[in-house]
């Protein structure tokens, strides 16, 4: 898959290398080692990985999928009066908290994901 980002996005760019690195035929795409000792800072990289993950999922949920609509039959057909905004709620705590524990870069890579999206001339036309 080719993305393209914006000049700005530099470590979103890190990031996508380093997927891109993990999960395609390369020499970093396996595992030898499995003493946890010999793997704690790649089971660091990892976790810091899929917080970023999860900071990104949550902007893409949030701000591309749940539309108005959804909001508006979610809040009159739940069962329970205030559920889907307590959901809501508890998502965003949950990547708050998560972020905690990683680098700056790292939250960088969440703020670049989450900036104004513009689809590329090609892609709107």
């Amino acid at each position: 898959m080719h993305c393209t980002f914006g000049r700005s996005s530099k470590e979103l760019k890190i990031l996508w290398e380093a997927l891109c690195n993990v999960s395609h035929a390369t020499i970093y795409s396996y595992q030898v080692l499995t003493r946890f000792e010999d793997i704690e800072e790649e089971i660091a990289r990892l976790a810091a990985i899929l917080i970023m993950l999860l900071g990104c999922n949550l902007h893409l949920i949030n701000k591309h999928y749940v539309t108005k609509e959804m909001v508006y039959l979610a809040k009159q057909y739940h069962s329970q009066e205030g559920e889907f905004q307590r959901c809501r709620d508890a998502a965003k705590i949950a990547v708050k908290t998560a972020t905690i524990f990683i680098s700056d870069p790292a939250r960088q890579v969440i703020r670049e994901y989450s900036r104004v999206w513009q689809l590329a001339p090609s892609i709107s036309s």
